[in-house]
């Protein structure tokens, strides 16, 4: 016969999930109901509950039922719909800024949300994920990441060795005194199977312990129970473990391994690709990887993005080969924020309604894009010791060149603004620097200054391409 442990009522600190909140739910409407009935009958009905149920939920319903004839039945049906901790509170939605920290590493990961990158053997995903996942624990500069406050991440490592994690870390430049406390590197680790409800209980656990904001799983096959070729345990995955991580606004990543062609996706089910809202191959190029979005749920998140891998110094560096990309007509919505004196670091929703009032409304992305330039030129000016940026020292820092890109104005027929007094562009001054931009239609293009003959990618074969494979 199952007993019941009485226990205090659940708070929403304890069940941020809400399974317990519709479990609740269930049992109070249940309760309720019975309590409505027996209190409309006579007290001889009442000794029908039988408070020795073995079923567990008839003796929560049994004892909810006591509590309610003890102390009275509420006047109005209390509101039990499970769906509560789900639904929008629209008001909220709309008041709330939700373009502001897309990325938590430009252009590798999007802040909280799902990815897989998978990529050929000796291809070094695990090694750029690595390298990655240090800098933003550690706070360095990585790509387009401009480094500042640590970041916690939860890394899962079901392949490497001590010395392995030792040796790649130190050609990326750290070392014993080089603080890695944010990257709580689990090499090894013993967990449940995550395709299973106790691995992703104990996954989301160690995570909300840690504080992690990012998780990484390497690989996908080694942390599963089912069969990878079969879409029910990928399913199973998200349901168990992807879900509550995103949930709990937690992003994550899944290395995989590519099929036998990589151009046709990761090896096993194609489900892979279902349950998550960016899927990357990774490539080798003659200077260091490319990365290449198959699926992307997000517009904003690049098709393509060129890495040069360089040991400078005998430290591994990644550097961004393309710098960052902008949509055609940001510089004229820099010039028009400029004008309209909005602060450099203003976020979307502040520069929008700022353009809106001045009769220069813009859509979101190229808004977006514009914000996202003038933030860039403000981590510059810091970086050269700026600190008080007035509209003076903000102009002098847009004058300088930096690694932020060209910005050059919009052909005039395909002007993405829907105003129609928009200044003159500022795009030669602004032209000064270098990168690439995007065209009206959102693809990456070559720069305007400093152009030239594009560079032949060759793919390789798994063989080695170079004396130090660092990949291998």
């Amino acid at each position: 016969m199952v007993t019941y442990d009485s226990r205090p009522p659940v708070t929403d600190d304890d069940d941020p999930y809400g399974r317990n909140a519709a479990f609740e739910a269930a049992l109070a409407a249940r309760a309720e109901q019975a309590a409505r009935d027996i209190a409309a009958r006579d007290e001889a009905q009442r000794a029908n509950v039988d408070p020795q149920a073995t079923d567990l939920f008839d003796q929560l319903v049994a004892e909810r039922v006591a509590y309610y004839l003890e102390h009275g039945i509420p006047d109005q049906p209390a509101d039990h719909n499970p769906l509560n901790p789900y639904l929008i509170d629209w008001p909220e939605f709309w008041a709330t800024e939700h373009d502001d920290t897309e990325w938590l590493l430009e252009p590798l990961f999007a802040d909280g949300r799902s990815h897989a990158l998978y990529a050929g053997a000796k291809t070094g995903k695990s090694y750029l994920v690595l390298a990655a996942c240090a800098a933003l624990a550690n706070g360095r500069k990585f790509l387009e990441h401009p480094g500042g406050e640590p970041v916690h991440i939860l890394y899962l490592d079901y392949e490497m060795s001590p010395q392995d994690v030792r040796e790649r870390l130190e050609e990326f430049g750290y070392g014993p005194d080089d603080d890695l406390t944010h990257l709580h590197y689990a090499l090894l680790p013993s967990l449940p199977p995550l395709d299973t409800e106790a691995g992703g209980q104990a996954l989301l656990a160690s995570a909300t312990a840690l504080n992690a904001r990012f998780v990484i799983i390497d690989t996908t096959s080694r942390s599963i129970a089912g069969d990878e070729n079969d879409a029910d345990t990928l399913r199973a995955f998200y349901r168990c473990t992807g879900l509550l991580l995103k949930q709990a606004g937690i992003g994550w990543a899944r290395l995989d391994h590519a099929g036998k062609d990589a151009t046709k996706g990761q090896r096993g089910t194609s489900a892979k690709n279902d349950d998550v809202d960016i899927v990357c191959r990774l490539e080798r190029t003659d200077a260091g990887q490319k990365i290449i979005a198959t699926h992307r749920r997000m517009s904003w998140y690049p098709e393509k993005t060129e890495i040069n891998v360089v040991e400078l110094g005998g430290t591994v560096t990644f550097t961004n080969a393309d710098g960052p990309s902008y949509l055609a007509g940001t510089a004229d919505v820099v010039a028009d924020l400029e004008r309209l004196g909005v602060a450099p670091g203003a976020s979307n929703a502040v520069c929008r309604d700022a353009l809106k009032a001045a009769g220069l409304g813009r859509n979101n992305k190229l808004i977006a894009s514009a914000v996202k330039f003038r933030k860039a030129e403000l981590i510059d000016a810091r970086s050269d010791g700026i600190e008080d940026l007035d509209e003076a020292t903000y102009e002098q820092a847009v004058g300088r060149g930096t690694r932020r890109g060209t910005l050059p104005e919009a052909p005039r027929e395909r002007n993405e603004g829907t105003g129609g007094n928009a200044p003159e562009s500022s795009g030669e001054r602004l032209g000064e620097r270098s990168g690439t931009v995007a065209d009206a239609t959102g693809e990456r293009s070559a720069s305007l200054q400093g152009m030239q003959s594009p560079s032949v990618d060759r793919e390789h074969d798994d063989g080695p391409v170079r004396d130090d494979d660092w990949f291998a």
